[in-house]
């Protein structure tokens, strides 16, 4: 525990930077993120549900994957 107290304590409790860096100056080029705002296709959602595994937790829905894909297929 005091290890963990230690390491914590280098890692926080450090002087601010002397120098700081100038976000609103920064002349890099950003790539920009070219996003699909289309509506979503029939074929992406078979595409997604298909993908879902097994097995595995319902999400906040609380649908289980194998009933969605069950319902897809029907």
């Amino acid at each position: 525990m005091n290890r963990w107290q230690e390491h914590f304590a280098a890692v926080l409790n450090c002087p601010e930077p002397d120098v700081l860096h100038e976000f609103e100056n920064d002349t890099e080029d950003i790539p920009t993120l070219e996003v699909n705002m289309e509506a979503i296709t029939e074929t992406e959602v078979a595409r997604a549900v298909s993908k879902l595994k097994n097995g595995k937790a319902a999400g906040t829905g609380n649908i289980q994957p194998e009933l969605l894909k069950q319902s897809h297929h029907t």
